[in-house]
């Protein structure tokens, strides 16, 4: 592990200790908890990113696709 050291404000700070008390760990231990949670991605969040990596990379010659994508994409405009 890496030692640093941050600055909290004071209601963050409480906040902190008391979830920390109620979960039965360290405050040091609350923070990579919530840091873990906060910057490991989820499988949506993967998904999410990976589906919208294709938006844009194609041309059409329909200038209404923003407005009516739903439309299309059901079959219900030619």
């Amino acid at each position: 592990m890496v030692r640093t050291q941050i600055q909290l404000k004071e209601s963050q700070y409480r906040e902190l200790k008391q979830r920390a008390f109620y979960d039965h760990v360290s405050l040091s231990g609350e923070i990579r908890r919530l840091l873990d949670k906060t910057l490991k991605p989820s499988k949506t969040d993967y998904k999410r990113k990976r589906a919208f990596s294709f938006v844009g990379v194609g041309k059409s010659r329909l200038k209404d696709i923003a407005v009516h994508h739903d439309d299309y994409l059901a079959g219900l405009r030619p």
